[in-house]
């Protein structure tokens, strides 16, 4: 009975430290990253490393919990590496898909409220996800890209655009003094 006692304060032990260690690698991301500073951006990328390090320690808890129970772990790391496997190839969407949208909001390429073209569809970027991009045209159309499927886009917001408008005159419109009141107008 002391051994299963010892071994419950142990595994309550680690339980306590992973529960710790989680908050203190989110408080370093938050404060010494300056996360909530940078935007909503930045945010997003906090949020998911520090899910993901949250799953990673727990993960290492439930190893060494298992270790001093006495219960062999060796099984459990070679089926979590064939069972990574399977997930891997029966997901290559989805991680396609989140490895883009990683690629997407890191390198800029365009942002929530910018103007977007995909496949002939153009609209204003309203949500821009890791795995999906949701964006509206003029008309209330809304279209969601996974963004793997993202391979090539046209981002009207990041330079100025040329307009070309067209309207007709009057035939008794004097031409040349016309041009001249356009170019005070195009100045």
């Amino acid at each position: 009975i002391s051994n299963l006692i010892a071994s419950l304060i142990v595994i309550i032990i680690w339980i306590i430290v992973g529960i710790i260690s989680i908050y203190v690698v989110r408080q370093i991301l938050y404060r010494v990253f300056k996360i909530k500073d940078r935007g909503p951006r930045s945010l997003t990328i906090g949020k998911l490393i520090s899910s993901i390090s949250k799953y990673a320690i727990w993960f290492i808890v439930i190893m060494i919990i298992l270790s001093e129970l006495e219960i062999d772990i060796t099984p459990f790391i070679a089926s979590a590496g064939v069972l990574g496997l399977a997930i891997g190839f029966g997901a290559q969407s989805v991680v396609k898909d989140f490895i883009s949208g990683f690629f997407i909001i890191f390198e800029e390429s365009f942002n929530v409220g910018d103007v977007i073209e995909i496949d002939g569809f153009k609209g204003t970027v309203l949500d821009l996800g890791f795995r999906t991009t949701k964006f509206k045209d003029w008309k209330g159309d809304i279209k969601i890209v996974r963004n793997g499927d993202i391979n090539s886009l046209i981002n009207f917001s990041k330079a100025e655009s040329t307009a070309i408008i067209d309207f007709g005159v009057s035939y008794k419109t004097d031409l040349d003094s016309f041009k001249d009141k356009m170019a005070l107008f195009i100045e």
